[in-house]
């Protein structure tokens, strides 16, 4: 019987620097080291994903996943599904999403965040 619930893959850490106008970055693999079966269907998106920020002592960043491309603002006055998230100093984040990419803007400096990705 398998487990659903826990990571069996991990990507390793990549650096993203950021500056403050918003970068994109591909969570995806190179589709020459994965399995036929897993390219032929196109780019698999990853479940679980760190947005590590500790040791920066001054940049807020903001990040949003899978093509949306994110601002230093939160409030629109319109709901729509679209998600944006902020990270403060010397914090990291884990979420659980299916992400393809992710975009992301840093305050105040430029700076570089680690983000680690996990497939169930």
């Amino acid at each position: 019987m398998t487990r659903t619930d826990v990571v069996n893959h991990w990507s390793g850490t990549y650096q993203f620097p950021l500056i403050s106008s918003p970068r994109r970055f591909r969570l995806s693999e190179d589709p020459a080291s994965m399995p036929l079966s897993i390219s032929a269907r196109g780019q698999r998106g990853w479940d679980y994903v760190e947005v590590d920020n500790r040791g920066n002592k001054g940049a807020t960043i903001y990040y949003a996943f899978n093509g949306d491309t994110v601002s230093s603002t939160l409030a629109s006055g319109i709901l729509t599904n679209r998600q944006s998230f902020r990270l403060p100093p010397d914090s990291i984040d884990r979420i659980f999403i299916r992400a393809t990419s992710i975009s992301a803007i840093a305050t105040s400096n430029a700076t570089t965040v680690f983000l680690t990705m996990g497939r169930y």
